[in-house]
């Protein structure tokens, strides 16, 4: 996988993908650790950014 970044978070590998999005193993850059991040599909997001919800 090429490595992506979204905000503070880049992406390691992807874990697995369903019906609402894809599951991603990242480092979060400003707290140092590992984290699991959801990317939701287009039509399941509630944010005009596509799928980023804080």
């Amino acid at each position: 996988m090429k490595r992506r970044s979204i905000e503070q978070y880049e992406m390691e590998r992807r874990l697995g993908e369903g019906g609402s999005g894809v599951v991603y193993l990242a480092n979060d850059t400003q707290l140092m650790r590992p984290v699991v991040l959801k990317v939701l599909k287009r039509c399941f997001s509630f944010t005009q950014s596509g799928g980023i919800r804080h």
